[in-house]
């Protein structure tokens, strides 16, 4: 090959990273449905009381947090894998990052 390709094997960072997107978004779709069912709940009446409208404002407050992170972490991932080559140095660590996944801790 030339123009040193012969050094250039696949990219395991990036392969991870695209079987990480469908699972990241599964997560943030089930993390939206159980806070907008506790939001329906709270505004159907589940918790009348003074408490419950301090609670409902918290869980409204942290719901738009939860489904922006949620949706920030989905779009990081896509496009870190986006941005990543095919191909990449054998000697790089992307090219070892199943083995790097295994190492202890």
């Amino acid at each position: 090959m030339a123009g040193g390709d012969e050094e250039k094997v696949d990219n395991q960072y990036k392969g991870y990273l695209g079987s990480q997107i469908v699972p990241a978004d599964s997560i943030a779709d089930d993390i939206r449905a159980a806070l907008d069912n506790a939001l329906k709940a709270h505004r159907a009446g589940a918790w009348i009381s003074p408490a419950g409208d301090r609670f409902g404002i918290e869980l409204a407050g942290r719901a738009k947090t939860l489904r922006h992170s949620g949706n920030d972490l989905v779009q990081d991932v896509r496009d870190r894998h986006r941005h990543q080559p095919e191909k990449v140095d054998k000697d790089d660590w992307r090219a070892k990052y199943y083995q790097l996944l295994r190492m202890p801790r």
